[in-house]
């Protein structure tokens, strides 16, 4: 039997949660895409993953800047993000980094503008 337009494919999982973004890593997955490397400290503030949070702070090689937005559509950080968790370890880290910045690696250079 042939299924209308629209109608849900019951043979097709729907699925509700990004599991790249719940799961906790322990090494960037992006070293060769500094944009995409950079967002990776959201996801571990989302996973609480503070010495993977510690260790993306200290790699200015790969990740160029801790400030990007989640995506185009949701414009929070990864400090908003710790603020909204209230992980104090994760806010005081930031307190701690922002008084001493290091030079990091460049962006990746797109073809589009951001």
């Amino acid at each position: 039997m042939a299924r209308r337009i629209g109608e849900e494919d019951p043979n097709i999982d729907f699925i509700e949660k990004d599991p790249m973004w719940e799961s906790i890593q322990k090494e960037l997955l992006n070293i060769t895409d500094s944009f995409m490397a950079s967002k990776e400290l959201i996801r571990a503030v989302l996973t609480s993953n503070f010495e993977f949070v510690k260790e993306i702070f200290e790699d200015v090689d790969h990740v160029y800047n801790l400030h990007l937005p989640r995506s185009v559509d949701v414009n929070c950080t990864a400090l908003q993000y710790a603020i909204l968790n209230n992980n104090l370890d994760i806010i005081k880290l930031f307190a701690d980094y922002s008084k001493k910045p290091r030079n990091r690696c460049r962006p990746l250079v797109l073809a589009l503008p951001l």
